[in-house]
This record gives structure tokens, C-alpha cells and sequence, in this order.
């Protein structure tokens, strides 16, 4: 028995039933909450296909199965090992697992793998490399974080201790910027009506595969308002200009003397990051070199090459954010744009992110089934009563953790 959105949730729920009643160890489940549980990994499903990208979960899936057939014991281990990464059935646990055992589905082994990954590796479906940037933390708690922007000490160097001398002592203050972490939620139910319709049952799983998208879409967005909010601003006057040869000049010169607490710091540009349609600006600025020409007057036409110092300077990330944010930035920075560009020193991990425990490997997609008995599911005929409650989850927040590494340059003239 199969289970996918155009096979019908009628031709579901009967199979179900007949598996219950011919096998005595089904005996004590309600084919009613099975099928609903059912509904909610075909939705969970959808919801981690926006999420990592349909590809990976399809090996993801195809890896599981294979783990199964070949070495059961390893497969229950790893389901327990992923336990804690899967909230999301926290409230159907038990028939979700009843579930996967007569449909094959490997779906929670699959999604706990993808998210086990994702811990040190984040790599959502919705791309982004502004998370080169980041130093991830997790908390047990939503109290006021401090960025890890570390200490700073009075003295920058070692001294000489003449013989016979003691040590002189030195003082420190710690850095950093207070944040908080936040819930992102979005939701979208479904009626026992749509669940018979196979174009509405159908509609609701591509609405969770969206969720999935804008949750990733999310994440990134709290990286890039964390920038707006907190990382220095370098006015240009050609900013309308983009990041060419000048500008990117200009970031490189901020990185590579600023200030904090005393200290003067020289920071390596090592990415600039970038609205996608200005990709080929940045690019033209930091290719090779060109050729000048001089005589022709008084004697031959000669070519001599001339160096560009901003030659492979960093590497361009052009980000699709930038766009999506435009309302965001003009609602919340009204001084700033969304055609502002990033330049940054990614050794020194200049941006912070920190998650509620449970959320470091993802968001989550937390559903909740209606409280039924059996036989109840055929009379529940009204619109007002949702079968299947879904929502797209999580608590993360982000802040700009060492404001030495890190400029954020105008995109417009200033």
C-alpha cells in the first residue's frame, strides 16, 4: 500500500481500515487516527521538499530504504539517535511510526538524517551564502543574548617584566550586541471536505511545500536585517553605481582599518555579496588586467598592460535576498536600500546566529490532528472543523557579532 496525494485519501483510509482489521496487531489502533497521521507525513513531506529541495530528500528517502533492507537494527538506531530533530510528529509519534511500518514510507529516518546534517552544514534549498559568515549558537531559553563579540584588553601587547619585577596587570571589557531570539510562524489547516478533494487535498500540500520555501527564505532574511541593523555604513556618493571598481575600492579601504575599543584592526576583504543583477559589475571590477595605449602621435601605437589591484580580491556571492527584501528594508531602514551590498572578512565569522534548542538543525513543521475517535472521521463534515492543523516553526535570531569585518556600502548615491 502506497500513499501519495493523487492516489486519494478514500483509497487510503479503506486500506488502512482493512490492515487494522485483518492483522490482531492493529487490533487497539484506530484506522481513523492512522489515516490522519497519514496526511500529516505526506504534509511534513512536502514541507522539508521546500525546505532542503526535492532532490535531497528524494536520496534521503532512497538512502533510508536501503539502510532498512540491509541493516534493520542500524536503521531503529538512527531513528532513536534523530529523535530529539523531530519534533514535528512529537504529537503523532506513535501512529507515524505505525504508519511508515505498513506504508514503507522511511520518512522520519530520512528527515532526521537531512537535519542531522544540516547542524554544521546548512545548506536549504533557498541559497544564501551569507551563512559563510556565521557563528551558530543554540539556547535552552529566550532571554537577551550578548554576541560573542569577545573581550577586549587595555593592552595589545605583552611587556617586558624587568628581573625581580611582578607582573603588571591588565584590564578588559567584553563586546558585544545585545539580541533576541524570535518565533517565525506561519500556518495552514485543512478540512475533512478538502482531504476527500484530491485538487484541494493537493493545493494544501503544495501550500506546506511553500512554507518550507519561506522558511528558508526566512533565515536568510534575519541575517541580512541583522547587517542593516547593526554593521557599519559606508556612504558613496556613485552608489547608484554598484559595486564597481570605485566602491569596491572604498569597502576594501573600511575592512582594512577600523576601530574598536582602542584597537585598530586591518580586515582582509574576502567576500562581497551582492544583488544579483549586479553580479557582472562586481565581477568586471575585479578582473585581470587591461591594456592602455600610448603614442600614435609622434610614433607606433603600443599596448602596455596595466595591473588592477583589485584582481581576485574576493570572491562575488550574488544573493537573491537582496530583492525579496525590498519591502522589508524600506519598512524597517527607510535610509537604506535593498540594492545596498555587503563586503566582509568571512576568517573573522563577523555575523551571529543563535536558535532555541530544537530549531539549530531547521525549522520545524509542528502538526496537530484532531482529537477523534474512531468512526468519527466520516462526521466530521463542516468546513469549520479542521482535520489537520500545520504550521511552519521557528525561534532564531540573528545579530552582527564583530563590526570590524563586516560593511555595509550604499546602493544608492549618497
Amino acid at each position: 500500500m502506497t500513499y501519495e496525494a493523487e492516489t486519494g485519501f478514500t483509497e487510503l483510509h479503506y486500506g488502512l481500515k482493512m490492515a487494522v482489521k485483518e492483522d490482531a496487531r492493529l487490533s487497539k489502533e484506530s484506522a481513523d487516527r492512522l489515516s490522519l497521521a497519514a496526511v500529516g507525513l505526506q504534509g511534513l513531506k512536502r514541507f522539508v521538499e521546500g525546505y532542503f529541495g526535492e532532490q535531497r530528500v528524494k536520496q534521503a528517502l532512497k538512502e533510508a530504504k536501503a539502510l532498512r533492507q540491509s541493516n534493520p537494527q542500524e536503521y531503529e538506531r538512527r531513528l532513536e539517535a534523530n529523535a530529539p530533530l523531530m519534533a514535528d510528529v512529537a504529537g503523532i509519534r506513535r501512529e507515524a511510526r505505525v504508519v511508515e511500518r505498513l506504508l514503507s514510507t522511511d520518512l522520519i529516518a530520512a528527515v532526521g538524517d537531512l537535519r542531522d546534517s544540516e547542524l554544521n552544514d546548512p545548506r536549504p534549498a533557498f541559497t544564501t551564502n551569507l551563512y559563510k559568515l556565521v557563528r551558530r549558537r543554540e539556547r535552552n531559553n529566550l532571554d537577551a543574548l550578548k554576541t560573542r563579540g569577545g573581550v577586549q584588553l587595555r593592552d595589545p601587547f605583552l611587556e617586558i617584566r624587568p628581573e625581580g619585577t611582578t607582573h603588571r596587570k591588565t584590564s578588559w571589557f567584553g563586546t558585544g550586541e545585545q539580541y533576541f531570539i524570535s518565533n517565525q510562524e506561519l500556518g495552514a489547516e485543512l478540512t475533512y471536505e478538502a482531504l476527500l478533494s484530491a485538487e484541494k487535498y493537493g493545493e494544501w500540500l503544495d501550500a506546506l511545500y511553500e512554507l518550507g520555501q519561506n522558511a528558508a527564505r526566512t533565515r536568510a532574511l534575519i541575517l541580512l536585517l541583522a547587517v542593516h541593523r547593526s554593521a557599519r555604513y559606508i556612504p558613496l556618493s556613485s552608489g547608484s553605481q554598484g559595486p564597481n571598481f570605485a566602491n569596491i575600492q572604498a569597502a576594501d579601504a573600511a575592512l582594512g582599518s577600523s576601530e574598536r575599543g582602542g584597537y585598530e584592526y586591518a580586515r582582509t576583504t574576502t567576500d562581497i555579496f551582492v544583488p544579483a543583477a549586479q553580479r557582472n559589475i562586481a565581477n568586471t571590477a575585479m578582473a585581470g588586467g587591461t591594456l592602455t595605449f600610448t603614442g600614435g602621435a609622434n610614433g607606433d601605437l603600443v599596448a602596455r598592460p596595466t595591473a588592477n589591484p583589485l584582481q581576485n580580491l574576493a570572491e562575488v556571492n550574488p544573493e537573491q535576498i537582496f530583492a525579496l527584501a525590498k519591502g522589508v528594508i524600506a519598512s524597517e531602514f527607510p535610509d537604506h536600500s535593498h540594492l545596498d551590498w555587503i563586503a566582509a572578512d568571512a576568517t573573522a565569522t563577523p555575523l551571529e546566529m543563535a536558535f532555541l534548542r530544537g530549531y539549530q538543525d531547521g525549522p520545524k513543521m509542528l502538526t496537530r490532528m484532531s482529537d477523534i475517535r474512531e468512526g468519527d472521521l466520516q462526521r466530521m463534515g463542516t468546513f469549520a472543523e479542521h482535520v489537520i492543523e500545520a504550521k511552519a516553526s521557528d525561534w532564531v535570531g540573528a545579530a552582527v557579532s564583530d563590526q570590524t569585518a563586516i560593511v555595509l556600502l550604499s546602493g544608492t548615491d549618497k
